[in-house]
């Protein structure tokens, strides 16, 4: 290493030393590799995964397909409107309550109406 040192009105170039332990570069990369890992990671599992909502779509019109096979209600026929999908992806009661009386409806013994009832409870917008 060159240094320059000035003294009154000169310049002399000359060798330092370095003062102190030498420098830790292969470690320094190690510890910004492990950080970006972990940061990495951390970003995958707590970003909103898109199979997540995904999921939850088809738990919802898997609901509405049995209800309308069970039921013949017109209401659960097709693909659930975006306005259901948002109300139903925010409201844990109401998907609680989805799955509940989706277990229900594969009893031959539940009525149909006991099941448009706990929807209505739960917040589902049931005619």
């Amino acid at each position: 290493m060159t240094a320059i040192t000035a003294t009154h009105g000169e310049f002399r170039v000359g060798k330092i030393e370095h003062i102190g332990p030498t420098q830790h570069v292969l470690r320094n990369a190690f510890v910004a590799l492990a950080l970006l890992s972990m940061t990495a990671l951390l970003a995958v599992f707590y970003w909103p995964n898109a199979s997540t909502q995904g999921a939850i779509v088809d738990e919802l019109n898997t609901f509405r397909q049995s209800m309308y096979n069970r039921c013949g209600d017109r209401s659960f026929t097709g693909p659930a409107g975006q306005r259901l999908i948002n109300m139903y992806k925010n409201n844990s009661d109401l998907r609680s309550t989805v799955v509940s009386q989706f277990q229900l409806l594969q009893r031959d013994s539940t009525q149909c109406e006991d099941v448009r009832t706990a929807l209505r409870k739960a917040g589902y917008p049931v005619q």
